[in-house]
């Protein structure tokens, strides 16, 4: 599984319509290039400083389940270009390998409760769910 301290991370949410991308990001091949974009309040102030020196960072997509805040690793990438027009934030990125989760379910559940423990280690911003 990934270490987070050595990547950038992307989150989207799995709510209508960015939940959809996920299909997506696993579809593709290895070397696709592909794009997000962010409003402003949910780029990290690390990010939004040193957005010129990001291109060529290594980074990983986490997607998060709304309903229980819990996040999923999923692929690799290798920032290409980021930049802000207005408000919103781009990242363009080239695809790279899927995460590897163990075969064994108790080992994949572990393996998530890990990532799960060890995000707020290493990003600040607290998630909370506005439901109902």
């Amino acid at each position: 599984m990934a270490d987070l301290e050595k990547y950038l991370i992307i989150i989207p949410n799995t709510i209508e319509p960015y939940g959809y991308e996920l299909i997506k990001i696993i579809a593709y091949p290895k070397g696709f290039r592909y794009r997000f974009r962010f409003d402003e309040e949910w780029v990290d102030a690390k990010v939004r400083d040193n957005l010129k020196d990001l291109p060529g960072e290594k980074g990983i997509i986490i997607f998060r389940d709304f309903i229980s805040a819990t996040f999923y690793p999923i692929r690799f990438f290798t920032l290409l270009k980021a930049q802000k027009i207005g408000k919103i934030y781009y990242f363009e990125y080239e695809l790279e390998g899927i995460v590897d989760y163990d075969s064994d379910e108790t080992w994949r559940r572990k393996q998530i409760a890990k990532i799960n423990e060890d995000f707020p280690q290493y990003h600040s911003t607290t998630f909370k769910n506005n439901i109902g």
